[in-house]
């Protein structure tokens, strides 16, 4: 997804462990994989209706950035991801 100049690739999680840095540098590839500014994680909250986690094309953990919450936003209504999470 891009938007604002940038572009994410958009990775649903569980919460699990894992080694999203190496994951970030691979996917990110623009040579050999997907190819992007960096990897989105959308994962569950116990605060808010969505967590999410960003990684920067080298692997390094970002900051959110102005245009994240822009690419989730537009992501969540096609995803069911909300009452998965929120089960009662």
């Amino acid at each position: 997804m891009h938007g604002a100049g940038n572009d994410f690739l958009i990775v649903e999680s569980q919460g699990e462990r894992r080694d999203w840095e190496s994951l970030s540098r691979t996917m990110c590839d623009r040579h050999f994989g997907a190819g992007a500014d960096g990897l989105m994680l959308l994962l569950p909250s116990d605060r808010a209706d969505i967590g999410m986690r960003l990684f920067n094309a080298d692997g390094s953990e970002a900051e959110v950035t102005a245009a994240s919450p822009r690419h989730a936003a537009v992501a969540l209504p096609s995803r069911p991801l909300t009452p998965y999470w929120r089960r009662t």
